[in-house]
């Protein structure tokens, strides 16, 4: 009897002194623009990181994890409002979220408007090639093929969008179709150390 009260203690215990993620609620327009402000703050060297390919520091993700509630908060305050969702699905990439990213991602999709603009239109294509890439990562490469696909339909000139396109064409043993891709990309963008690379790997496959 004295142990199972001293296990309940210690349930207790452990269940008060959790530290919990706290609330943020955004009541208003000046509010919104406050939270934004500093997920930007927070958020912005970090995921500068995730898209260089750097590995992110301890606190990096610290201020990451930070920014997650905030961002949330934001999307619970206008569910319409694309970028607050599609800056989420960001956040959750970069921690490793993926399957929440995921579902952001379509989430974010379902909310474009019937006439977007061209920074919309490039916002789309970019949560198209997130998903892509989420897939890519799954070695689903039918569902990378797709979405990225969709990407560089939206914004055909897009070194990024081709070149994770090319590297799923590899991956799909489409080694035509990836060359084509990558020849794309250098014309874009000579330099592309990735896309010379990758064209040189698969020339050495094809010897």
């Amino acid at each position: 009897m004295r142990t199972s009260l001293a296990l309940l203690l210690v349930i207790a215990c452990i269940a008060g002194c959790t530290p919990k993620t706290p609330t943020v609620v955004v009541n208003n327009a000046e509010e919104a623009s406050q939270t934004l402000a500093k997920i930007r703050d927070l958020s912005e060297e970090p995921l500068l990181k995730v898209n260089a390919g750097t590995e992110l520091t301890d606190e990096d993700t610290r201020k990451l994890e930070e920014t997650l509630p905030l961002a949330q908060a934001l999307v619970d305050y206008d569910p319409t409002q694309i970028g607050a969702v599609s800056l989420r699905g960001k956040i959750e990439t970069a921690l490793g979220k993926s399957e929440e990213a995921e579902a952001t991602y379509r989430q974010a999709i379902k909310l474009k408007p019937a006439n977007p603009s061209p920074e919309m239109t490039y916002l789309i294509a970019d949560l198209h090639n997130e998903l892509g890439k989420i897939s890519f990562s799954k070695q689903n490469y039918k569902a990378a093929l797709d979405d990225i696909s969709q990407a560089v339909s939206l914004v055909p000139n897009e070194p990024r969008f081709l070149f994770n396109l090319a590297s799923v064409q590899v991956e799909a043993d489409q080694l035509r179709e990836a060359k084509a891709t990558l020849a794309k990309v250098l014309e874009l963008d000579p330099k592309n150390q990735d896309a010379l690379d990758l064209r040189k790997l698969i020339s050495l496959s094809e010897k």
